[in-house]
């Protein structure tokens, strides 16, 4: 036997709390975190060969084995970090969501060669 839905006052008045969405929106926060930690591993790569070599754990890799391991570290903290501070609370999405897509942007900006390129141009 199905049960049946049973309106109650609140439903009515529209004074229903919003749901929790904060472990989510760390996941999604979290995410923007760890391509902007890549993309500054890249552009940090790209004007140090100091870095590269400290980021070089596996040789057939190169740096990309450095960049990869500490990316998903940060982004592990962060998601861990984030989740303990918002898995109570609503927060608003449309937020959430312009800075987890400023964050990836930033990323991508970073992994773009002619960005670092002009940018080695101007510290050297």
């Amino acid at each position: 036997m199905a049960r049946k839905y049973r309106r109650t006052q609140e439903d009515l008045l529209g004074n229903v709390a919003p749901s929790r969405n904060g472990e989510a929106a760390a996941a999604i926060v979290a995410a923007g975190v760890g391509c902007t930690v890549f993309g500054i591993l890249v552009v940090v790569v790209a004007l140090s060969t100091a870095m590269e070599t400290l980021l070089t754990f596996f040789a057939p890799v190169g740096s990309l084995s450095g960049k990869a391991i500490v990316t998903v570290g940060v982004w592990l903290i962060s998601w861990f970090a984030l989740h303990r501070a918002w898995k109570d609370k609503h927060l608003d999405q449309r937020k959430t969501f312009t800075a987890a897509a400023i964050l990836v942007g930033l990323g991508v900006l970073g992994t773009f060669p002619p960005f670092y390129e002009v940018l080695h141009q101007i510290l050297s």
